[in-house]
């Protein structure tokens, strides 16, 4: 759009780009920004690891526990 401040709804339709399940109700992350170098950025979340199990941010095959850049 011309007012970078204004989404350009004609570029519909949307696609998923990301789907990932989690397993509890707890760090499903969520958090979506645009940071200074123009390109949006994207909390996934961890999927409730409990304290004594690893972190799926360790396993490169998911999206989990990592902050996806657009």
């Amino acid at each position: 759009a011309s007012d970078p401040d204004v989404a350009d709804t004609t570029a519909l339709p949307v696609k998923k780009l990301v789907d990932e399940a989690h397993g509890g109700w707890n760090h499903v992350g969520g958090m979506l920004a645009f940071g200074a170098d123009g390109h949006l950025y994207a909390g996934i979340g961890d999927s409730a690891v409990t304290p004594y199990g690893q972190s799926p941010a360790k396993d490169l095959s998911s999206a989990l526990g990592k902050i996806l850049r657009v």
